[in-house]
């Protein structure tokens, strides 16, 4: 039996359509290159693990380790040491030797209602990846749940809010897909790595969440279209009270 273990690696400050449903949509701006989030990166934060002694063992190394990154890149004026990445270009290396590079970022607040639940996408963040090193292709590939993975690759970072606006305690299922273009599709167990999912929301309480996604590479110019779509919504008693949501349609 699997468990995902969200270990938080402070870099800095820490930081889907189907059938007939109805479709929430709005155009972007695909030149932003400044953002007011505080915090851009937190690909590597969240590392999936079987409960084995390996596992265990293997989740250690990873909590202990640290990168020393060469000086070529920390004399670059684009490299932020402390990650906190906000003008397309900037780059840093995350605590195991990957350099993630903010490629585009997509400033959204786009809403829509669910029954009960109001979901929020904040903002999108698209990086170019290298890892550098063994242990960072490890971290990434336990991120992901692969066995194999090219040293350069490329991720979409999504920050969204979720409030619950019931006077019950609910429990969230998470994303249920992000579309890309119509050629990808992301999901729980497609290479979507989800905050959300399993979260739990007091009465009128509100979170905000994050989700990323390892992406197919090509040009981020050619990314016209993302759909993304929320799973239902679930009781104390396990019950479902809302049904999945329907698809936001984000226009680059």
């Amino acid at each position: 039996m699997k468990k995902t273990i969200f270990t938080i690696l402070l870099i800095g400050i820490l930081l889907t359509g189907c059938g007939q449903e109805k479709q929430s949509s709005t155009t972007i701006n695909n030149n932003s290159s400044n953002s007011n989030h505080q915090h851009s990166s937190w690909n590597h934060s969240n590392i999936k693990t079987n409960e084995s002694d390996q596992s265990k063992q293997k989740q250690s190394n990873f909590d202990h380790y640290h990168y020393q990154v060469p000086k070529s890149y920390r004399s670059n004026h684009e490299y932020i040491k402390n990650g906190n990445l906000k003008h397309v270009g900037e780059f840093s290396f995350d605590q195991f030797g990957t350099k993630e590079k903010l490629d585009r970022i997509s400033n959204i607040n786009q809403s829509i209602n669910s029954g009960k639940i109001k979901y929020t996408i904040k903002s999108i963040h698209l990086f170019k990846n290298k890892a550098h090193n063994k242990e960072a292709l490890d971290a990434v590939k336990q991120v992901f749940n692969l066995n194999q993975i090219s040293s350069t690759y490329d991720t979409i970072q999504l920050k969204f809010n979720v409030t619950n606006r019931s006077d019950q305690t609910v429990n969230l299922n998470g994303i249920k897909l992000i579309q890309i273009n119509h050629d990808q599709t992301l999901s729980s167990n497609q290479q979507l790595n989800d905050e959300s999912a399993g979260q739990t929301l007091q009465p009128h309480q509100s979170k905000s969440m994050f989700a990323m996604g390892l992406i197919n590479n090509y040009n981020f110019k050619h990314l016209k279209l993302l759909q993304i779509q929320f799973n239902g919504v679930y009781n104390q008693h396990g019950k479902l009270i809302d049904p999945p949501s329907r698809t936001i349609n984000i226009n680059y």
